[in-house]
């Protein structure tokens, strides 16, 4: 694959799909389903904007139609600061089985909502991504991962390290 911007996370589902989150410029922060070959169109197209200015499209393409390109499954404007992906199994959160969970990095809150410092569910039909559900922790989420008794451990700034069950949250410094 080419044409991505800057990786962030990699997990790959029961089917053996490939998924990638990646930094956009200025927003455009991406979920891919990575193909063998398949070119993601950066720099040439992006959902995000140029540094420097506000504009309507990147380079020679109107931001977001990505023609000739793979289209991202979901991108996020604003950038919620993508980082770690994991596939979630049924151990621990049982009705959330194949749903991705992606970490942010963000604080940036617009027009009276944060966009990131959360976990966001990302419900899927197949290859299709049907709903995005944002789960509010308050701390930049740097890494993700699922322990074997189904708990999620999440790894924030300063080290703080938060394992989320079911249940309850449990905290470790």
């Amino acid at each position: 694959a080419l044409g991505l911007r800057n990786p962030q996370g990699l997990a790959r589902d029961a089917d053996g799909n490939l998924w990638e989150t990646e930094h956009g410029p200025r927003g455009g922060d991406e979920l891919n389903l990575l193909e063998p070959g398949g070119n993601y169109g950066w720099p040439v197209v992006s959902y995000g904007t140029p540094y420097g200015g506000y504009v309507t499209a990147w380079g020679k393409e109107p931001i977001g139609t990505h023609e000739g390109f793979v289209k991202p499954r979901f991108a996020w404007t604003p950038a919620i600061g993508v980082s770690a992906i994991v596939v979630n199994d049924k151990r621990g959160f049982p009705l959330w089985e194949d749903d991705l969970l992606i970490a942010s990095l963000s604080g940036a809150c617009q027009a009276m909502e944060c966009a990131g410092r959360a976990l966001f569910r990302v419900r899927r039909d197949g290859t299709q991504v049907r709903y995005v559900e944002r789960i509010e922790l308050g701390q930049r989420i740097r890494d993700l991962a699922k322990m074997p008794d189904g708990r999620i451990a999440t790894l924030a700034d300063g080290g703080r390290v938060r394992f989320i069950s079911l249940f309850d949250a449990q905290y470790a410094d």
